[in-house]
């Protein structure tokens, strides 16, 4: 069933062609709708006919049967990024691409495909001729400097040694607003120790575990290297921004805790004083960070197209939305915190289809379970996805949650909860003790015996949980005799500890004397250990081999063969 919004504007006569193209993307099944739509132009009934589905393909058919020669709705040019390998300029025209039918019958676009982030526009649509550029997005173009020190493969290295170089937490401001300029004048500085300063301290460690495992696949001289090189594509990049107008409002209905600031006007000029020689650093640094996906420095070059001014009331007119900087208040300073805006951009984009999306109820720092011990804490949080998972309601995640994750989850959970939804039949748990590793203010935890159990008709299930063993049963009411288990033991397989899966597990961390389940500190934990064994094992040309070797014995676990 198509979704009401989506139909109404396949319905609404207005909606212009560039729009039907777009709905037709999203939802398959407007087809035929939108071959009837006036403003529907050739190349898309053209498209429709050959890859809609049935309904939209006999409507299109149909209608480019009986249609008059006349003068076809327009679309909307669309920028083309120049490239060093282009052909010369021809005259100013609309540029698209004709896209190719999946196996499915589909449209496939490349890299964006019918998923393209809410809030905006398809660069190229179904049914028209040219190939697309690239679009250089609004946000890598304001911050190009981090793109090319911090993202492209800079990041890690310079985080790891900063953040021991009393930078972490050094840069707090006394207002939200103040917090959001520290961060944009250090872009504009290149200070990039005033940025990690910025960070909320909260936040840094989370971070750190992170790049500490990226460091560690790396050899000494590889990660001098790209520091090297970042350092240098940095010094040929140059950042100004002018008239700035910011706007504050609270996110945590006054609690005096988290905080978005707005950028409403003004302009961040992006500029290099060598383009070919800054295409060049930046293809020897894409080559030392993952030479598979690196590209050439023309290609590079091609996509610059220094020096750019950005607008950022342009964002907001293309976007749907001024351009956040969300700050959080730690320690009595405020600081910017990076997973909410990148949280607050997310939600943002999304609202612009969905009206009805709201922030969360933040939940603050003295309403979260504390727990004693790192037991306690896994459990804790054991307990509340259960409870969720039975209501519905999985607001009580966040409070057993450490801080940076808490905030993130009670802002902006709502949205990904609903999707979830609630279990059809009661979910129960039974936790029965874990074992713990604890190092300072971490701890490794692992179930010892945690039982979750529901019924389905007559049958009743439940997954049994121990260390990396799970267990499933399923015993039947109507049959006495019928009990069917299975039992799976990631570690058993020989190849386990080659993967370093014999070596996984959850992480608890310790803030302000008291024990939270932490999932981000988790999926550090676990690529710590899983990275560099699977880098080394790629290296050495073993790791198809010891992967099929690791599923047969998983396989034999399962179904005894």
């Amino acid at each position: 069933m198509s979704d009401p919004q989506l139909l109404a504007e396949a319905s609404n006569p207005s909606t212009p062609a560039a729009r039907l193209a777009e709905l037709v993307v999203q939802d398959p099944s407007l087809g035929a709708l939108i071959a009837r739509h006036p403003n529907v132009y050739p190349g898309l009934l053209e498209w429709l006919a050959s890859n809609g589905d049935p309904a939209g393909q006999r409507e299109a058919s149909a209608a480019l049967a009986g249609r008059a020669p006349g003068r076809a709705p327009q679309l909307p040019p669309v920028a083309k990024a120049p490239s060093a390998a282009a052909a010369p300029s021809a005259p100013a025209q609309q540029q698209y691409q004709q896209p190719q039918a999946s196996p499915s019958g589909q449209p496939t676009f490349g890299q964006q495909g019918a998923d393209a982030s809410a809030g905006q526009e398809l660069q190229w649509h179904p049914g028209t001729d040219d190939a697309p550029r690239k679009r250089r997005p609004w946000v890598l173009i304001t911050a190009i400097a981090l793109v090319v020190a911090l993202v492209v493969g800079g990041g890690a290295w310079w985080w790891f040694g900063l953040r021991d170089s009393g930078g972490v937490g050094s840069a707090g401001q006394a207002t939200p607003e103040e917090a959001a300029k520290t961060l944009l004048s250090s872009l504009s500085d290149k200070d990039l120790l005033t940025v990690v300063g910025a960070v909320a301290p909260s936040e840094a460690n989370v971070l750190t575990p992170l790049t500490e495992q990226l460091e560690q696949g790396r050899s000494a001289s590889n990660t001098q290297d790209i520091a090297r090189l970042s350092a240098e594509a940095l010094d040929l990049v140059e950042i100004k921004t002018d008239g700035l107008e910011l706007s504050t409002e609270d996110l945590d209905g006054g609690a005096g805790e988290v905080s978005v600031t707005t950028v409403t006007a003004g302009t961040l000029t992006v500029s290099t004083t060598d383009e070919q020689q800054l295409a060049e650093k930046i293809a020897e640094l894409q080559e030392a960070v993952d030479p598979t996906s690196a590209e050439s420095a023309d290609e590079i070059r091609g996509d610059l197209d220094l020096p750019h001014t950005s607008d950022f009331a342009d964002f907001s007119s293309d976007y749907g939305y001024d351009f956040p900087i969300v700050t959080v208040k730690e320690n009595d300073q405020w600081y910017t915190s990076l997973m909410l805006t990148a949280a607050e951009n997310a939600f943002q984009s999304a609202k612009q289809y969905d009206s009805s999306l709201k922030h969360g109820t933040l939940v603050t720092a003295d309403q979260t379970v504390r727990s004693e011990t790192p037991e306690a804490a896994l459990k804790a949080s054991a307990e509340a996805i259960v409870d969720g998972a039975n209501t519905g309601d999985y607001s009580e995640i966040a409070r057993t949650l450490p801080t940076a994750e808490r905030r993130l989850v009670s802002l902006y959970g709502d949205s990904v909860f609903d999707e979830v939804g609630s279990t059809p039949s009661v979910l129960s748990l039974d936790a029965d003790g874990a074992s713990t590793e604890i190092d300072g203010d971490k701890a490794k935890v692992l179930p010892d015996d945690y039982t979750f159990s529901f019924s389905s008709g007559s049958q009743r299930i439940e997954v049994i949980w121990s260390k990396l063993e799970f267990t499933i049963k399923v015993t039947s009411s109507s049959y006495s005799s019928y009990n069917n288990s299975v039992t799976v033991d990631l570690a058993a397989p020989a190849t386990a500890s080659e993967l370093g899966l014999d070596q996984v597990s959850l992480v608890a961390v310790q803030e302000d004397g008291s024990w939270y389940f932490s999932p981000l500190a988790t999926l550090a934990e676990i690529a710590q250990v899983i990275v560099p064994k699977v880098t080394q094992l790629s290296d050495d040309g073993r790791l198809d081999s010891v992967l099929e070797e690791y599923g047969e014995d998983i396989q034999q676990q399962l179904y005894g063969y």
